[in-house]
Parts: C-alpha cells; structure tokens; sequence
C-alpha cells in the first residue's frame, strides 16, 4: 500500500465503511445471518491488519522520552470518551425502544460511527509519516523460529486466543443465564472501561519502575484468574468486583 500511514488510513476508512452494511441492515430489518457475518468479518479484520502497522508508525512519530506518559494520557482519555458515548448510545436504544424503532436507533448509531471513523481517518492524513523504515529483506521461517523474539507473541497469541474463545458467552451468559437487567449489564460494562482507563496511568508508573515484563506477567495472570470471579458466586456484587479487576488487568 506504500507505507505504514497509508495502511492505517485504508483500514480506518474499510472499518468506516462496514458501518454502511450494519446500516442497511439495521434500517431494512434484515435477518440474513451470512451478511451480519461477512459485515462483522470485514469490521474485524480491518481493524486487525492495521492495528501493527499503526503501532510501529505511532513509535516512531511519538519521541521516546514521552511515549509511556503520552500513551497513557491518550489511553485515559480514550476510555473515558468510551464511557460517555457507550451510555449515550444506551439511553439512545432505550428511547428508540420506547418509541418502536430500536432498530431505527441501532441504525443512527452506524451512521454516526461511521462519521466518527472517517473523521479520524482525516486526522490521520495530516500526520506525518516521519521516516518510513525500509523495506526488510524476507527471512526463512526457520530463521525467525531459531532467532526471532517470539516468546511475547506467543503469550499474546495464547492469552488472547483464550480470550476470544469466550468473548462469545459473556453477554449471553449475563442476560440469558443470569438474567441481568439491561441496566444492570450496562452497569457492569462501565465499570470494565472505567477501570480501563484509570489502570493506564497506574502500569505505566509500574512499566518504568519495575520494566514491562513483569507488568505484562502480571497482567496476563490476573486476565486468566478473573473466571474464578465467575465460578465462585453469580452475585452481582462478585460480578462487578470481576469486572473491576478484569478492566485493570486488561
């Protein structure tokens, strides 16, 4: 795509345009399961495929003697903006819901993602590239197995593949099993992002004291024993003291 910016501007604008589908749908009341699917693909693997790329274009653009504060300062503002428009939506569906038109609701906040994604791809554009790196000469496979870092990539891959094989049954299993008001599930959600948010500053004052390596030991142990929350009690007490150490730990 010739470069990094350009990868990440195309995937920005591919997410943006997904919410052109998710709209349709929700504005004709579809209910054809393989076109949600091949939309919510599309959404995913956009997302995906330049999420490297931007990390590689942001540590080079951000000077290294302020990219812990500055990372951590962004991810904070992040989650909160998250927290605000994640009520915002819910009291929009709960009011679209009242009228007989949730869909119509669900369909409106497509289109303002949509508006929000290409905004920040504009934003993107008048960033600058700051040195592309070179092209790197292909290696053997063997040689990065034998050479290559790859014990990070594997705690990643383990982690979030255990993770994303339960994504799935979480909603269902607080709705549908435990019967939790909507109320009380959003309740729930935004004690995970608010925690999100306050943890960042926190494991970056950890990171420079004590390194990243433990900070990612740490954390990956604590996602893994946030389940045990589950198993133990379905109160929902026990069920936001998950969430809260869950948001930290993510």
């Amino acid at each position: 795509l010739g470069g990094e910016k350009r990868a990440v501007i195309f995937g920005v604008v591919l997410q943006a345009l997904t919410h052109v589908a998710f709209f349709a749908i929700a504005w004709t009341g579809s209910g054809d399961l393989g076109l949600l699917l091949a939309a919510k693909i599309v959404y995913w693997v956009s997302a995906a495929s330049h999420a490297p790329a931007w990390s590689s274009w942001m540590t080079r653009l951000v000077p290294a003697r302020v990219r812990g504060r500055f990372f951590a300062r962004r991810m904070w503002i992040y989650h909160a903006v998250l927290l605000a428009v994640f009520l915002a939506a819910g009291f929009l569906l709960d009011e679209a819901r009242a009228r007989g038109a949730v869909l119509l609701g669900f369909g409106a906040l497509h289109g303002l993602s949509m508006l929000a994604r290409l905004g920040g791809a504009a934003v993107l554009t008048r960033k600058s590239s700051f040195g592309e790196p070179p092209p790197r000469r292909r290696r053997p496979i063997g040689e990065v197995l034998a050479r290559g870092r790859w014990r990070v990539a594997v705690f990643a891959a383990l982690l979030l593949s255990g993770a994303q094989l339960a994504v799935p049954f979480f909603t269902p299993y607080m709705l549908e099993e435990l019967r939790l008001e909507l109320g009380e599930f959003a309740v729930l959600t935004s004690i995970s992002i608010a925690a999100k948010g306050v943890a960042f500053p926190l494991w970056r004052i950890a990171s420079t004291r004590y390194g990243a390596r433990p900070v990612l030991a740490v954390s990956g142990a604590l996602i893994a024993a946030v389940p045990v929350f589950w198993f133990a009690s379905d109160q929902w007490a026990t069920l936001a003291v998950a969430q809260l150490v869950g948001g930290v730990a993510w």
